[in-house]
């Protein structure tokens, strides 16, 4: 499997440790599913300590319960590890400790590498590019000298390859296999371009940056994505990507409540902050991905990335006042905030006594909402995201798409990718839409439904088969075999592509 061979497992392989932050019991666990999968007995363990699975897997998970707290598995006894490591095919170890965060460079005592260990897995997420170091590193004072950075520095994709070499050279015995692993890759760069060859070797996918060679050729079509591009004897199917949307909501009212609701209903992910305990209630919001229980100037200049929707609706003028000034401080796609237009004028008055522009102030929402006379706290809040929508469909940018790309990070198996890359006439999605097909012909997402779904379906088992990535036609408006009828008059071309093999 496509992972096992990255990390170069072979059958001689029997303890693999994972240090490191930013994925390391997922990547554990994603790990010992592969080695099930072909058959190995394979057991998860850990040195320093882990969270118990909330799942079920279907292979253990051995650790030994911690008294302070029981949602916690930590070491097992010297006799219990010699035990499994002679039971088992193969024992996977986490043997870092990183408190939820994305870098790390261990301390004097880290990490708790077992010495039979034959391979070890050193990681770092791109979640920490682009934030202050001080906000996704674990030991924070360690990093920051060995990067001559600061603790306010922000991280660079440099300061993250450093962080691996580090780890991979300095602390893992030279007796072992060391290879780093780089968790969230792509999507946690917030917004990024990228081109797909199409022709002469259709499927070559990479990231369009500064560094990139053919990046003066491509950024002068940045502005209009996403489209088919040519450059010499290559022709590229150009995007922009984005994160995940992250919905921010100041204020844990009636309206920020039912915001939480319909933004977790349409895929955002969303974090509410309110400085009121009884407002701040992880119960209360049970939908939502973060609960911050702070003050509103404090939880708002957390960075949540370029794909940020800041909604404010606190308990009063003077709260609006302190959030909005703080979000517009920070990196934000969309800020509105509630409120009748004598109160936001109020707020926008003030504002502009600090300093801040007319310009910069015009293009915030408020009154939030598109106007439909909402009068309910659930009818606002449907104003709300119908507003953010429209705002997240402007222009051609292509939005992640979380099931998708998400069911092909977790599962390891056979499956095609397709996407739309051009489209003529009516057709039921648009350019850059996106759906899995499995070996089984099951899917997910959807490109549309109806005879041109069926037929993808049908085309990606033959590309799961031989193994190469193609670009199909269907539709009425051309002679082929893959004329079918489509009642819209319509035509897309999809690009069938190899996400992962068996």
């Amino acid at each position: 499997m496509r992972l096992l061979e990255t990390i170069g497992y072979n059958d001689k392989i029997k303890v693999i440790a994972l240090i490191g932050a930013g994925g390391k019991t997922t990547t554990m666990y994603r790990i010992a599913s592969c080695l099930n999968k072909i058959g190995k007995k394979v057991i998860c363990t850990t040195t320093t300590h882990i969270l118990k699975p909330k799942e079920k897997y279907p292979f253990p998970v051995l650790g030994t319960p911690m008294k302070d707290n029981p949602e916690k598995l930590s070491a097992v006894s010297v006799e219990d590890y010699q035990r499994i490591c002679k039971e088992y095919d193969v024992v996977l170890v986490e043997a870092d400790g990183a408190k939820g965060m994305y870098i790390k460079l261990p301390a004097s005592h880290e990490p708790v590498i077992p010495k039979n260990a034959d391979l070890v897995l050193c990681i770092a997420s791109m979640g920490a590019l682009n934030k202050p170091l001080k906000e996704v590193c674990h030991r924070t004072e360690i990093v920051s000298k060995r990067l001559n950075i600061t603790e306010d520095s922000i991280v660079k994709i440099s300061d993250i390859a450093k962080v691996l070499k580090i780890m991979c050279t300095e602390v893992v015995p030279k007796n072992m296999k060391a290879v780093p692993i780089l968790t969230k890759v792509i999507m946690e760069r917030g917004e990024v371009i990228t081109a797909t060859e199409l022709f002469p070797n259709c499927g070559n996918r990479c990231i369009i940056d500064e560094n990139h060679e053919l990046y003066n050729e491509l950024k002068a079509y940045f502005s209009d994505l996403p489209k088919i591009v040519t450059i010499a004897d290559k022709k590229f199917f150009l995007e922009k990507i984005t994160s995940s949307p992250e919905l921010i909501i100041a204020g844990g009212g009636h309206v920020g409540l039912a915001t939480a609701k319909l933004g977790a209903f349409i895929g955002m992910k969303v974090t509410v902050i309110d400085s009121r305990e009884e407002f701040a209630d992880k119960e209360r919001f049970s939908m939502a991905d973060k609960v911050l229980c702070c003050d509103f100037k404090e939880g708002l200049s957390r960075n949540y990335g370029s794909n940020a929707y800041f909604v404010i609706a606190t308990q009063g003028h003077e709260y609006d006042e302190e959030a909005l000034e703080a979000v517009l401080a920070n990196n934000y796609r969309y800020a509105g905030m509630i409120g009748s237009k004598k109160k936001t004028a109020f707020v926008m008055e003030n504002l502009i006594k600090k300093g801040w522009s007319q310009d910069i102030l015009a293009k915030v929402h408020a009154p939030i909402g598109l106007n439909i006379n909402a009068a309910t706290p659930e009818e606002i809040a449907i104003s709300i995201i119908a507003e953010i929508i429209q705002e997240m469909n402007n222009g051609r940018a292509v939005k992640n798409m979380p099931d998708v790309f998400s069911f092909i990070e977790k599962n390891d198996e056979a499956m095609v990718l397709a996407t739309i890359i051009d489209k003529e006439g009516s057709s039921p999605r648009g350019i850059g839409t996106r759906m899995v097909v499995r070996a089984d012909g099951s899917i997910v997402g959807t490109i549309g439904g109806g005879k041109v779904e069926a037929a993808v379906i049908k085309d990606a088992s033959d590309i799961l088969k031989n193994g190469n990535s193609k670009v199909i036609e269907y539709g009425v408006n051309f002679a082929g075999n893959n004329s079918l009828g489509m009642a819209c008059g319509g035509a897309v071309k999809v690009l069938l592509e190899i996400a992962k093999s068996r």
